[in-house]
């Protein structure tokens, strides 16, 4: 079996989108040598009093760093930096899937761990490594050179780091006072000696020139932090492919369900007159009066249901006299199913039982109009008698709601060899004459459907309200989606590659026994 690998779609994301290097730090000149010991000499001294990182010759003729430079960047590192580096593998590993991290965030925890990285090796290297400092000086200024980018990396740190406790389930305190380090650490109000005087220290001395910080880097012209897709290393790239590649499974199979529940909704509706029109017509046709009996619920319900029992039992058990698409007259059954026998007979003999009821023991009336002005009838419901006949005809419509499901498939399979007989036309019954096969079933189809809505069949009002609930599962899974996705669509189409390659690639096994 091949392996998904996503190391081009990686390699191609990262050319498409990348980030041209600008200059973060001013062009200097060095100072020509009685300009530094007249003019800056003077100033670098004054500034040395309060940091002691540069040393001077005799007379101040030779400018160089201190002894123990390293000394004391290696102390800010352990004292600062090494207590957050715990954090960051988690969240660079994870925190994709994290709602609460955006794409900026988790880029800017990236640039973080880049510059820990730096850091770590000027400092684990056994002497002072100037290529080592000017890449730590090149990561820090990064975070500097718009006014907003080191703020934005501890807000997204700090949510990161409030988030992989959440998982863990575990207090945040200390590590939220070690993070509040970290931000004095990147800030110009930073009290004390921090990686800003090593910096300028590091500067004057290569310089021969005073400077402030300001001094150091360069004028904002764009912005240099990647928003366009995430910075992660490629083992953290194919993991993400792959949830990706779930959640497109995923959405398909929420999609799949929204649409069943969408058919339901759709066929169901009772929200206008021509619907009602089907229910009242069905309901004449069994010779009763829908307007004189609406007063009476559990009434409109048994004439209804008893009335529907024995239309399916028609269609079910009776032959019927049909001529064929060849104008050949033929006396057939329609249903060649065996599924629904049980059902009806089991809607027989609860209708049985509801009518002995009624005609026994009435309930107390209930309009049709209540009845369907609450949203959950029986919890309003006082009376013992009006709760039997709601449990009762709840069981006789979910059977006839079953049925429906029955005749959706049936119709779904009418062209096939096997449903050929759904072309004939009905010469009798009467009442279904010059109506083709499949148009019955499809008018009892409807009309189960919305009976079913109208007295509030609960596996069908579960199915209605279960659409609104699937409608926000898939537009979180499209957040999701849409959040690790590219706007050139580079990953989709290596997601597309990738499918086309393994519904191609051949099993072992199956060529060995062609």
């Amino acid at each position: 079996m091949i392996i998904a690998d996503y190391k081009a779609v990686y390699e191609e994301l990262r050319r498409h989108y990348r980030v041209e290097s600008m200059k973060l730090l001013r062009s200097q000149e060095k100072r020509k040598f009685l300009q530094y010991f007249f003019k800056d000499r003077p100033k670098i001294m004054a500034w040395n009093q309060s940091f002691d990182l540069i040393h001077f010759s005799f007379f101040g003729i030779k400018i160089a760093l201190s002894d123990h430079f390293k000394e004391k960047i290696t102390e800010l590192y352990y004292k600062i930096i090494l207590p957050v580096k715990v954090y960051i593998p988690e969240i660079l590993n994870y925190s994709w899937r994290w709602k609460s991290i955006s794409m900026e965030d988790y880029n800017l925890v990236v640039y973080l761990a880049d510059f820990i990285q730096k850091y770590e090796n000027l400092v684990t290297n056994h002497k002072f490594n100037d290529k080592d400092f000017l890449m730590l000086q090149q990561s820090f200024v990064r975070f500097l050179y718009h006014e907003s980018y080191a703020s934005k990396m501890i807000s997204a740190f700090t949510r990161a780091v409030k988030e992989l406790f959440l998982n863990l389930q575990k207090d945040n305190s200390k590590a939220m006072a070690q993070i509040e380090e970290l931000q004095e650490f990147f800030s110009y109000r930073y009290v004390g000696f921090s990686l800003f005087q090593a910096i300028l220290a590091y500067n004057m001395v290569y310089y021969r020139r005073f400077l402030e910080f300001k001094d150091l880097v360069a004028p904002y012209t764009g912005h240099i932090l990647q928003k366009d897709i995430y910075l992660c290393s490629y083992e953290v790239f194919n993991t993400m492919m792959n949830y990706l590649k779930n959640k497109y499974t995923e959405l398909e199979n929420w999609q799949k369900k929204l649409s069943e529940h969408l058919w339901i909704r759709s066929i169901s509706k009772m929200d206008s007159p021509e619907d009602m029109k089907i229910l009242e017509e069905f309901y004449a046709s069994l010779g009763h009066d829908f307007q004189e009996d609406k007063g009476d619920a559990f009434l409109v319900m048994l004439l209804i249901a008893e009335g529907l029992a024995n239309s399916i039992e028609e269609i079910h058990f009776n032959s019927w006299h049909l001529l064929s698409t060849e104008e050949e007259e033929k006396t057939m059954k329609i249903s060649t199913t065996k599924d629904i026998d049980p059902i009806i007979k089991e809607i027989f003999e609860d209708l049985e039982l509801a009518k002995a009821r009624y005609s026994t023991v009435m309930p107390i009336k209930i309009s049709l109009g209540t009845y369907n002005s609450w949203e959950n009838p029986e919890l309003f419901l006082n009376e013992k008698h009006q709760h039997f006949f709601y449990q009762k005809f709840q069981k006789i419509f979910s059977s006839f709601h079953t049925i429906a499901m029955c005749y959706r498939d049936i119709l779904a399979n009418k062209d096939k060899q096997a449903f050929t007989f759904l072309r004939f036309m009905v010469l009798s019954p009467q009442r279904y004459h010059g109506k083709a096969v499949y148009q019955v079933y499809e008018y009892f189809l409807k009309l189960i459907m919305k009976l079913c809505r109208y007295f509030k069949e609960e596996n069908l009002s579960r199915g209605i309200r279960s659409a609104a609930k699937i409608e926000k599962i898939i537009q979180e899974i499209e957040t999701d989606i849409d959040s690790l996705r590219d706007s050139n669509h580079i990953i989709d189409k290596g997601l597309e590659e990738n499918q086309d390659v393994s519904e191609n690639e051949t099993d072992p096994e199956e060529s060995v026994k062609a």
